[in-house]
């Protein structure tokens, strides 16, 4: 009941991959690291707000949102450092990668029995993740014989 089809929403994520460690031009380690992102997955979620807050401060507005999410089971994928595009469409270039921030992290996962219910919440990103591209498809055909090819 809880994951009809009917209530789901479009929604895009992202999984951690690793990460690499930074370097200068005479190979000393920077001790900074470049975490890299699978490339953006389309789904659709069953998403809730369960906290909205904002506070004026000196210098903007602060909000905070949090949204509960609930899915099946199976084929459940997400970690707790997944990123997700909810409420935006990312831009999805022709290798798989986007150019569009994502907009909310995972902070906790609760599995049930047949449902897994995870947290995320609102993030204020302005600075693209690295991105793993997806790999071209194979062709599918046959190759074509060379002519002169014995």
């Amino acid at each position: 009941m809880r994951t009809l089809n009917k209530n789901a929403q479009p929604i895009w994520y992202a999984n951690y991959s690793g990460k690499t460690e930074l370097t200068d031009e005479h190979e000393n380690s920077l001790g900074e690291y470049e975490i890299t992102y699978t490339a953006p997955t389309k789904t659709a979620w069953n998403v809730a707000y369960i906290e909205s807050e904002a506070d004026v401060q000196m210098f903007g507005v602060q909000a905070s949102d949090t949204v509960v999410i609930v899915v099946d089971k199976a084929g459940f994928t997400l970690t707790p450092e997944s990123i997700l595009w909810w409420g935006v469409t990312p831009n999805i270039k022709a290798d798989g990668t986007t150019d569009t921030a994502h907009n909310y992290r995972v902070v906790g996962i609760r599995p049930s029995l047949n449902t897994v219910k995870f947290y995320a919440q609102k993030v204020s990103v302005t600075q693209v993740v690295k991105q793993e591209p997806i790999d071209p498809e194979e062709p599918e055909g046959p190759e074509e014989p060379i002519e002169g090819d014995g």
